[in-house]
């Protein structure tokens, strides 16, 4: 059922970005304001002046609600406090069009992705101090999506060669490297508990992951339509929208009905050779 309908009385939205409740929606509006809505009642609840639209190009509320961040295509960032309608941050890292951020669970730094002539880069940066903590490493090309795991302890990127990487944001470095899909990657999603991965990919895909060996043990079809997959709050099940409606689906489905081609092709892609079989491990 629909729950509220908002007008931001505009032809088309470019930017977009709903809060971690869902309670608020931030849109970049033509002239020159972040509109920010109340999804409770469908009115709109702030306006914040000197952001343009065309220079806009990624979005993110901090867990609270309370702080909005908005890149721009030169690589700047500002972070809004909503409370007070205006910016507290303002940050400039390399000049290249900023493509995704992402705040932990805790809120005090922002992973900034960046569309470089030569692939991407992503940066850990702290609003207060203005500058990087640390840059994310073992990875080629640009990063199109980050998420957070819930603790904080590993962010996850959809990168452009379609595999996703799980990188230790304390050093930095690369822990897991996951392959497999076969197109870019939509969207990254974590499990309550942090030990699994559903990942959202055009090849009409969506992957279920264990995160700390970066094996595959699930795999479903899906609509064209589908372009994000959210784990329910037991851990039990992912909602996955589409064209006719949202799915529910297990996540702990039979391994064995994936299809085995499949299979033996994600496992030649792991091992850069080519397999004659290959034997399946139970991981808890």
């Amino acid at each position: 059922r629909k729950v509220a309908e908002v007008r931001p009385a505009m032809r088309g939205i470019d930017q977009m970005a709903v809060s971690d409740q869902g309670s608020l929606l931030a849109v970049v509006h033509p002239n020159r304001t972040l509109w920010v809505w109340n999804l409770k009642n469908g009115q709109r609840k702030w306006i914040l002046a000197g952001q343009r639209r065309d220079d806009t190009t990624a979005l993110a509320f901090r867990k609270d609600g309370l702080q909005l961040a908005a890149g721009d295509t030169k690589g700047g960032v500002r972070v809004w406090d909503l409370t007070r309608r205006r910016p507290v941050y303002r940050f400039q890292g390399v000049k290249a069009r900023v493509s995704y951020l992402a705040f932990p669970p805790d809120g005090k730094r922002i992973a900034v992705s960046r569309n470089l002539p030569k692939g991407g880069r992503v940066d850990l940066w702290d609003p207060k101090l203005k500058k990087p903590l640390r840059t994310l490493t073992g990875y080629q090309g640009a990063v199109s999506y980050l998420a957070w795991s819930p603790n904080g302890r590993r962010i996850a990127g959809a990168c452009e060669d379609f595999a996703i990487r799980i990188w230790d944001p304390a050093t930095g470095a690369l822990k897991q490297t996951l392959l497999g899909h076969g197109d870019d990657v939509f969207s990254v999603s974590w499990s309550p508990d942090g030990r699994r991965l559903a990942t959202l990919s055009r090849d009409n895909t969506l992957r279920l992951w264990h995160a700390a060996t970066g094996l595959l043990f699930h795999a479903y079809e899906t609509e064209q339509m589908a372009f994000r997959a959210v784990f329910s709050a037991d851990g039990r099940h992912i909602a996955l929208p589409g064209a006719r409606g949202v799915r529910l689906l297990p996540v702990r489905g039979p391994f064995w009905k994936a299809d085995p081609r499949k299979l033996l092709r994600d496992a030649e892609k792991r091992a850069s050779r080519q397999l004659r079989g290959f034997a399946l491990e139970t991981v808890p």
